[in-house]
């Protein structure tokens, strides 16, 4: 932990390792979280539509209510991995983080 907390002040006591470390993850964001989210998205709505299949020809009332529990549940996961490929392509990293920080541009 004292580690880690030594990296995190030097990084931050240093305003162009902290530009380029901003820099870092937002590629890093766009090019493998972002893509990762969006395969599982998709694989998510396909295996709603699987779901949705499941529901429409069990017979069951038992059957029924646990696809639709699962059904809800997945719909849950869908909205979240959306919101999160949002939030990988939607911000700016390499903007935001050097403002949280205090890190001002000098020119």
């Amino acid at each position: 932990m004292k580690n880690f907390l030594m990296s995190i002040g030097m990084l931050l006591s240093s305003s162009t390792r902290l530009k380029d470390t901003a820099e870092k993850v937002s590629e890093i964001l766009k090019t493998i979280v972002g893509p990762c989210f969006t395969v599982l998205a998709s694989l998510g709505v396909i295996y709603m539509v699987v779901l949705g299949v499941q529901y429409a020809k069990s017979e069951s009332d038992d059957k029924r209510a646990e696809t639709k529990k699962r059904i809800v549940n997945l719909a849950i996961g869908v909205v979240i991995m959306v919101l999160m490929l949002t939030i990988c392509f939607a911000i700016q990293w390499d903007v935001i983080i050097p403002d949280l920080f205090g890190y001002v541009e000098q020119n």
